[in-house]
């Protein structure tokens, strides 16, 4: 939620992605249905800002990761021996869903919810 990104382009992350100095990443890759892909139009390709808290959650998940080089997913699935991402739908099933219901929400919540409401946030700032 706090990138805007969609969930395959959040998937598609590696770790080499995440510049720390100037803290941004690099949008450069989607996983679809447990697929690498491309992202989805020429302007997903791009640099994204990093919130410093975020950034702070990211280098202690690196920290706590069995995947944690340059080349490694930042989400990557221990099911898979780290080779690729958790997969989006798993995800959303047994963590988003379950989370919205624990704080009361619409069971329908979902990875596009979060897109939306980053938007909706961003529109509220100008």
């Amino acid at each position: 939620m706090c990138l805007g990104l969609r969930c395959s382009e959040i998937l598609g992350l590696k770790w080499s992605d995440v510049d720390w100095e100037t803290l941004t990443l690099m949008v450069q890759r989607a996983v679809v249905a447990g697929r690498l892909d491309t992202v989805k139009t020429k302007y997903s390709h791009t640099r994204v800002p990093l919130d410093p808290s975020l950034a702070e959650s990211l280098l202690s998940w690196k920290v706590k990761s069995s995947f944690a080089d340059d080349n490694d997913w930042v989400f990557a699935s221990p099911y898979q021996a780290g080779e690729m991402p958790y997969r989006a739908w798993g995800i959303q099933q047994r963590r988003i869903r379950s989370a919205a219901k624990r704080a009361g929400l619409d069971a329908g919540i979902g990875w596009h919810t979060f897109r939306h409401t980053y938007r909706s946030l961003l529109r509220e700032r100008r």
